[in-house]
């Protein structure tokens, strides 16, 4: 499985230690990578948009999303953060309600992820 995150070309020198550190959790359970590019989509991919305009899930919810995406026949989830521009996209959530940077958006994105990841494999996750 693949997730790609693309997100603007942002990116803050004192969060980068703590997106490496969510990054490299992740890949215990999949690939991941984030892009600062357009993108075109591509067969097989899931995109969610991040939008602050939508409606946060609770984490149980996100996790049996990302397991019912996978046994959909999914192989790739694409999020799209910022004002990346697509014209498609499956699904919309919002990480907070909170007034956030984007790249304070997509540190709360990448934690979601790892503890998905986390639930669906029915391992501890501290809270």
């Amino acid at each position: 499985m693949n997730i790609t995150i693309y997100q603007n070309s942002i990116n803050n020198e004192l969060l980068k230690p703590l997106k490496t550190e969510y990054i490299n959790r992740i890949k215990k359970y999949c690939n991941i990578n984030i892009q600062n590019e357009i993108f075109s989509i591509q067969n097989k991919q899931y995109v969610i948009r991040i939008s602050k305009k939508s409606n946060t899930i609770s984490s149980i919810d996100f996790a049996d999303k990302i397991s019912s995406i996978l046994t959909s026949g999914y192989s790739n989830i694409v999020f799209l953060t910022g004002d990346i521009i697509s014209s498609h996209e499956d699904f919309e959530i919002s990480v907070t309600k909170l007034k956030t940077s984007y790249e304070m958006e997509i540190i709360m994105l990448l934690e979601q992820i790892y503890r998905a990841f986390k639930i669906n494999n029915n391992e501890v996750y501290h809270k």
